[in-house]
């Protein structure tokens, strides 16, 4: 059962003492949509929707001022920033109101930031609350005015651009965890051709080509490192060339083929690229494929 301090029950309740109130129908229509948008808000990000367990840290509240009035208010949801919001949530990007109008789409703001998308990086509304503001007659902008450049400076100012920087910011850190990650994973992929063989030349020499890649952009470490992997992984072996391979009986190769087969049907999803594969492994084992090359 809801609590009475639900944000649905308080949001039907507010409605009907509005109704009670004698409040016109588009003033009641205006808060409620108002409302239900925050109230999605919330439930996107799974925080509770009582009163009395809502935490304001996940909201930052806004105003937009001219110099002497404001201009607008509304809300923001404080996300990670790590990508567009998922549109099928019904609530990505910041939407703009005058009144019970919805201007526009969710793409009404988007020209404000620096990248068009990064407005679907975050979720709010903006309600204008200047008399100054009208909405054209396809109701997808303002009329242009000095109020409307005004309003819109201020948002580019206030949110625009420091939410723009932060992304990108935050996004070249990323860049760099995973450019971290990738060298880790290369560092590895070559101690273990190093230490047990590699699979295929063309699997060494791409080895290479990326340790080859290590450069300025990378540590003083990192690059000495990769330098030193070069000449251990260009001496490696082929594993099919260890001497336990080399005594096995032709029963037990077989076995062992069988078996990498099955993993590779196994493991690689369905497409026209696995077909490809299994098709050439097919000419290869048959000895199709050695003749054609001859």
């Amino acid at each position: 059962m809801n609590s009475v301090l639900d944000l649905t029950n308080l949001i039907q309740g507010f409605k009907f003492s509005c109704q009670t109130e004698g409040k016109s129908p588009k003033t009641i229509e205006w808060y409620n949509d108002f409302l239900n948008g925050f109230r999605k808000y919330l439930n996107f990000k799974r925080f509770p929707i009582d009163l009395k367990q809502i935490e304001i840290e996940g909201i930052q509240f806004i105003e937009l001022h001219d110099d002497t009035n404001m201009l607008a208010f509304g809300w923001l949801g404080n996300l990670n920033l790590f990508g567009a919001v998922n549109p099928a949530s019904g609530v990505d990007g910041i939407r703009l109101r005058c009144g019970n109008i919805l201007l526009g789409n969710k793409d009404a703001l988007s020209a404000l930031f620096k990248e068009t998308r990064f407005n679907h990086y975050s979720v709010g509304e903006l309600h204008t609350v200047d008399k100054r503001l009208i909405p054209n007659s396809r109701r997808d902008d303002f009329e242009d005015s000095a109020i409307k450049g005004k309003l819109f400076n201020e948002f580019i100012k206030e949110i625009g651009l420091p939410f723009s920087s932060k992304i990108r910011a935050l996004s070249k850190e990323r860049g760099k965890a995973k450019e971290r990650d990738n060298i880790g994973t290369l560092f590895k992929q070559a101690s273990a051709v190093i230490n047990h063989g590699y699979l295929s030349s063309h699997q060494r020499d791409r080895i290479m080509g990326h340790l080859n890649n290590v450069n300025g952009r990378h540590s003083a470490q990192e690059v000495q490192l990769a330098k030193q992997l070069i000449e251990e992984v260009s001496d490696a072996q082929d594993i099919l060339s260890g001497k336990k391979i080399s005594k096995r009986t032709k029963a037990q190769v077989i076995e062992v083929l069988k078996t990498t087969l099955d993993i590779l049907y196994t493991e690689i999803p369905p497409s026209t690229a696995a077909n490809n594969l299994v098709n050439r492994l097919y000419r290869v084992i048959a000895g199709d494929e050695h003749s054609s090359e001859r």
